[in-house]
């Protein structure tokens, strides 16, 4: 579930509305529906936001509220938004209960509306980039077919490249500024069995290998990260010294966060700014980056950890219970 102006909705249960203007930019709405609100407003609701325009970009309600507690009609209404041209919006708008009457563009009945900022369209994926031209360059293409490179770099144009970077999950840095990241520490939660390996370990043992590991659990975990991270680096020839990851601490803020590469500031004010800046880069430059993000988003996959976590824990519990067993055996008498 994700949360927008405090209206709780479904990913699924969201369209978003793209009208043309005439510019390079649409204007954007964003349809849903709203299962609940921070309050006592009844739900499911039709809730729609205007995603502003370039003269007036502050994000505001158009519809709220329509049809509270009716499913099914709410669902049509939805849905049935996603076929409209801008004369008949202005006209749904005008005829419901729901509209809260503060968009300019249908209060003063304009032909077409006024376009919403350009990078912004673009995140929100109402630009259609899909016939720009390839910018990987040949080498990158002839990795993607090769099955022994275990990452993907699919065709992709600047557009669609700066596209992809924006949307990354980014982790807030020092200063209020952000960066792409990846939690790097592993699924540890999903096993603690030490079992889930390659190396039989003695099921006689389970009883000491849960106290020993609920008494050293953080240093098994801080092993197992720092050894994971380690192989990270050894085996993508992509990382070193010219890509600067940074390893973000504390709490549950495992984070890497991707802060350079090649010379190229990758840590950014806000999704506007970094539009921008990826923009400005050269076609090589942009590629590069993209190329980066992707590998780095194999390399901290998390099944992928997890997997690895298994692996490693099932050899740190393989060596404990030699030392179990070790103390399991009677000590040997003087001159025996």
């Amino acid at each position: 579930m994700a949360k927008m102006d405090g209206f709780t909705f479904d990913h699924r249960n969201r369209v978003v509305l793209s009208f043309d203007t005439g510019e390079a930019a649409p204007r954007v709405f964003i349809a849903c529906l709203a299962e609940e609100r921070e309050g006592d407003i009844p739900s499911p609701q039709l809730v729609v936001h205007d995603c502003g325009s370039v003269d007036e970009p502050l994000w505001r309600l158009a519809i709220v509220g329509q049809s509270k507690g009716n499913r099914p009609r709410a669902m049509k209404e939805l849905f049935g938004l996603a076929s409209m041209g801008w004369g008949e919006f202005k006209q749904f708008c005008r005829s419901i209960d729901g509209y809260t009457g503060e968009i300019p563009d249908i209060e003063q009945d304009l032909p077409a509306p006024r376009p919403t900022n350009y990078w912004n369209a673009l995140i929100l994926g109402a630009i259609d980039y899909s016939g720009e031209p390839d910018l990987r360059p040949h080498v990158m293409k002839v990795d993607d077919e090769d099955q022994s490179v275990p990452y993907s770099f699919p065709a992709m144009g600047r557009l669609g490249m700066i596209r992809e970077l924006v949307t990354h999950s980014r982790t807030l840095v020092e200063g209020g500024k952000t960066r792409m990241s990846w939690w790097h520490r592993p699924g540890f939660m999903r096993d603690q069995s030490g079992k889930e390996g390659k190396l039989t370990v003695s099921a006689e043992h389970d009883e000491d290998w849960k106290d020993h590991y609920r008494q050293n659990v953080h240093e098994i975990q801080e092993r197992i990260t720092a050894e994971i991270l380690a192989d990270i680096q050894a085996e993508h020839g992509l990382v070193g010294p010219n890509c600067e990851l940074h390893f973000e601490p504390g709490g549950s803020s495992h984070q890497a966060t991707l802060a350079r590469l090649d010379g190229i500031d990758l840590t950014f004010e806000h999704s506007g700014e970094m539009c921008e800046r990826l923009y400005a880069l050269t076609d090589w430059e942009l590629a590069h980056v993209w190329q980066q993000v992707r590998c780095l988003d194999h390399d901290f996959d998390q099944n992928r950890l997890a997997r690895a976590w298994s692996e490693k824990l099932n050899a740190i519990r393989a060596e404990q219970e030699m030392a179990f067993e070790a103390e399991m055996r009677p000590a040997r008498a003087p001159g025996m």
